[in-house]
């Protein structure tokens, strides 16, 4: 045989070792087949996958929960299980927890503890105001996760009679004395509010030797809601002054307080059967339940109802709330209304009706929460389920102006009437409010003036879904008249009635405080307030000008 037939037998025999090596490993071979080849088959007990035509199902994250909550120091110094750490009086420790797993859902930490001895930031700053052993415990996902202990010392020059100042709501005086090291140890005493009015607090202090004494007046508390201030002591040194200590100045809330309560234009008020109570609320909650008679508006989100739960519109409070205010604002303008749509040859009981009178049936219950509201339904079917804005949906529904997120042209309704370039104002018009005196001027401004109310809240730890929008159709006023509680709708109900929730002013900003739930923290912001004005004389000379 030459040497080419016996270099070809050599390949043909190593070719031939190859195929059946591979034989022998289809596993092997299978990692290297590309998919789609035609021949393989989906894995048995799993099926085909359903032909979703283009349709992507939607994607509901999976919960990861909390297993473990690790402290930290500003150092990244791991801290010990209940580790007992010694701290001075005034001194600060920054806390940092560590949340496991990293890919947890709910990361929110909250810090509970003994306020008398130590304050906690929600971003982990502790401060020791006062001497003794504090403990923080640390809360995550519901549950009690870590603790740690503060041995708090007090070194400074200054000894304090008291470390808070506790009085029921009557007007009363307290004293408090400060031992100094010696007849030259100087400070600064000033007072600072947490919960209630300014103003409530007035301080005398006496100098005896070594030994001061501060006579602290209270006035009488009027309101429903405890009330909160700070004795604050620092060095006698503006440019560098320290924290020497804070003493709380706690009043509780008047067991009987003089309310009165001034309804929105058009609100019949109720009677005092018509209010009722709920087991498992704070005892301040009342509800008013809707009837055929009641003549406040209520559009609610079907989606929370037991009838329409498929319905997709959990996302439109603002179309729900302006719905309600566009109601009032038809009701205030009936004559008007109805000059302007025999003018244009409307006649009732047709679709185009419904969308220029509104037809809202109220007291049904949720059987009847599909057709309550004409307004409503409109913005339903105009509009895809995501947020938006009053002011944007009245421009739309009343002055014909399209809206970013339309679905079906506007329906304007008296655009003619409402076209001008400033008669958005004139109908609705939203303010930020920052301090009790914008919200409470804001307020009373719009009662005063006839016109309608809604505001926007904003839950301070709430990412999720941080703006949420009420209509508001009574105000609460105390004997100072400071403004207590809102009566309000709220499209996330799961029933057709109005409730009260209190209003309350931590560092001087307004707060909402839930009732229906017993032990709520009272950490809702309100951030604006949004006013429907009924516009009627404008509206009733623009018809006379053009004989309508």
């Amino acid at each position: 045989m030459n040497k080419k037939r016996l270099l070809y037998a050599g390949l043909l025999g190593v070719l031939t070792a190859v195929i059946v090596l591979l034989a022998g490993c289809p596993n092997s071979l299978a990692k290297t087949i590309p998919s789609g080849s035609g021949t393989a088959k989906p894995h048995s007990g799993q099926g085909q996958k359903p032909d979703n035509s283009g349709q992507l199902a939607p994607f509901i994250p999976e919960y990861v929960p909390v297993t473990k909550v690790v402290l930290h120091d500003i150092n990244d110094e791991l801290i010990g299980e209940d580790t007992t750490l010694p701290v001075k009086l005034r001194e600060q420790f920054q806390l940092k927890p560590v949340i496991e797993p990293k890919n947890a859902t709910n990361k929110e930490v909250e810090y509970k503890y003994e306020e008398n001895l130590v304050s906690v930031t929600e971003t982990g700053l502790v401060t020791a105001i006062a001497k003794g052993i504090a403990t923080v415990n640390i809360w995550a996902d519901g549950k009690h996760r870590a603790s740690i202990r503060f041995q708090i010392k007090d070194d400074s020059t200054f000894e304090f009679s008291q470390s808070q100042i506790e009085s029921d709501h009557q007007a009363s005086s307290r004293v408090l004395s400060i031992t100094k090291k010696t007849q030259y140890s100087t400070y600064n005493c000033t007072v600072r509010y947490a919960y209630g009015n300014g103003n409530w607090v007035e301080t005398a202090p006496v100098s005896k030797g070594n030994i001061d004494e501060i006579t602290v007046e209270l006035k009488e508390n009027k309101s429903l809601f405890e009330r909160r201030a700070y004795l604050v002591f620092k060095t006698d040194n503006t440019d560098k002054a320290k924290l020497i200590r804070e003493i709380p100045i706690i009043q509780q809330a008047h067991p009987n307080p003089v309310l009165k309560t001034k309804w929105v234009q058009g609100i019949t008020p109720p009677s005092e059967s018509d209010l009722k109570t709920e087991p498992a609320t704070d005892d301040r909650y009342r509800k008013w339940e809707e009837t055929a008679s009641t003549t406040w508006f209520n559009a609610r989100k079907l989606c929370y109802t037991e009838n329409f739960k498929a319905v997709q519109d959990n996302q439109m409070c603002w179309a729900m709330s302006t719905a309600d205010l566009i109601h009032w604002w038809m009701r205030e303008n009936k004559d008007n209304l109805s000059r302007y749509m025999q003018k244009k040859g409307i006649i009732a009981d047709t679709e185009t009706y419904k969308i220029y009178a509104g037809e809202y049936k109220g007291g049904r219950g949720d059987a009847g929460e599909g057709e309550k509201s004409s307004v409503a339904n409109v913005f339903r079917k105009s509009f895809p389920n995501q947020g938006g804005t009053l002011d944007t949906a009245v421009n739309w529904y009343l002055r014909g102006k399209d809206a970013p997120s339309q679905q079906k042209a506007p329906p304007g309704i008296v655009k003619d009437v409402f076209g001008g370039q400033n008669d958005l104002t004139n109908l609705i018009i939203s303010r930020a409010v920052k301090t009790k005196a914008e919200f409470e001027q804001t307020i009373k401004e719009a009662l005063n003036k006839e016109h309608a109310i809604a505001v926007v809240i904003k839950p301070v730890k709430n990412v999720v879904d941080p703006l949420h929008v009420v209509t508001v159709w009574g105000v609460v006023f105390d004997e100072d008249d400071s403004i207590v509680e809102l009566w309000n709708s709220d499209s996330n109900d799961a029933y057709s009635h109005i409730v009260k929730f209190g209003v309350h002013y931590p560092g001087g900003v307004p707060h909402k405080i839930n009732y229906g739930a017993k032990n709520d923290k009272g950490d809702t912001r309100i951030e604006e307030v949004i006013i429907m004005k009924s516009a009627k004389q404008q509206f009733k000379n623009w018809l006379d000008s053009n004989n309508y």
